[in-house]
């Protein structure tokens, strides 16, 4: 059996789809503020943002089942992903609620009017998202999503790599299984992140396969069966849903991200070092760019011109908070697995 590919070298190729990733969300939310049209007909029809978001989870289960090979253990593995998502997270949510009651106008009105120090607390756990209250940062549930992932990531890591196909079809079973139940007795369940645990276990299965654990065909088949299986379970989540999306457009979105995640593995021995960079400092863009794009609106009138100027601000604060939050605190994660008994 071989050794995970990731275990061979940082990967660039995933760090450039990254980038695009993280980029693409970023050009959603600023065309939401550009164009109220354009904005309603990317997420109504093929969601920018969308693409960007399930690239990054094709990436994460590329990625994750790696890093608990690479740490030995559940704990050490939680110690580095918990400083690798919470600093920065927390960083983020502080300025927004200082800077706010300062009277700065960095959230929108109708966020800013719930604002209090409770909301604020309740903020720094990500837990906001199961409670009756907004959600400041509007991308945390994607952050819960993806702990989820870890969560069965840690489970699958003490199973066999040649069980995962029959994991997958069995986990694909249970999402049709409550995803028709849910329809049958009109129940609205979060479906679509469900769908994003799944497109990550995609991401396991091309890393598998590259690996030499499960063949190509069996790889195959697993994708094909979560991607097929995703759109069934969100196309029943649409039949009750107020909201106007069509699954033409979730089936072309998720085609196009599943589309952008292989056109990188594809292309894998290009250097793609201005796209590393970026990708490397993408978790900052992620949380960033909202703060950044409500700043301007609060002082320039919405305008496409400012579109050049809000991405020049967001990489060159995703930079910075990059190399003086982010990396102290994967260093200081890895001092901690180092020094535990």
């Amino acid at each position: 059996m071989n050794a995970h590919p990731l275990a061979l070298k940082r990967l660039a190729f995933l760090d450039a789809a990254r980038a695009i990733s993280a980029l693409l969300v970023f050009f959603q939310h600023d065309i939401d503020s550009l164009s109220p049209i354009l904005a309603e007909q990317t997420r109504n029809g093929i969601g920018v943002g969308q693409i960007g978001v399930t690239c990054f989870f094709l990436i994460s289960g590329f990625v994750i089942p790696y890093s608990l090979e690479q740490h030995g253990t559940i704990a050490r593995f939680a110690i580095a992903r918990f400083f690798r998502l919470f600093p920065l997270y927390w960083t983020v949510i502080t300025l927004l609620f200082l800077l706010t009651l300062a009277g700065l106008p960095t959230l929108p009105p109708s966020f800013a009017q719930e604002l209090s120090w409770k909301s604020y607390f309740i903020h720094l756990t990500m837990l906001q998202g199961y409670l009756p209250m907004t959600d400041f940062l509007h991308l945390t549930w994607t952050l819960v999503t993806e702990i989820q992932f870890y969560i069965l990531a840690a489970f699958l890591y003490w199973m066999n790599w040649k069980s995962l196909p029959r994991i997958i079809y069995s986990a694909c079973a249970i999402v049709l299984l409550v995803a028709i139940t849910a329809y049958v007795l009109h129940k609205r369940l979060p479906i679509y992140p469900v769908a994003l645990i799944l497109t990550s276990l995609a991401g396991q299965s091309v890393a598998a396969a590259w690996a030499g654990r499960i063949s190509p065909r069996a790889c195959a088949l697993a994708v094909l069966t979560i991607w097929s299986t995703s759109m069934l379970a969100i196309y029943l989540r649409i039949l009750t849903s107020p909201y106007p999306v069509t699954i033409r457009g979730i089936m072309i979105t998720w085609i196009l991200a599943y589309a952008l995640f292989f056109a990188f593995f594809y292309v894998r021995h290009l250097p793609l070092s201005l796209l590393a960079y970026l990708g490397r400092i993408s978790y900052s863009i992620y949380l960033i760019h909202p703060l950044i794009i409500w700043t301007l609106l609060a002082f320039l009138p919405p305008s496409w011109w400012t579109l050049p100027l809000a991405l020049t601000l967001v990489i060159a604060s995703s930079a910075l908070t990059y190399h003086f939050i982010e990396r102290p605190g994967i260093r200081f994660a890895k001092w901690l697995n180092q020094n535990r008994t």
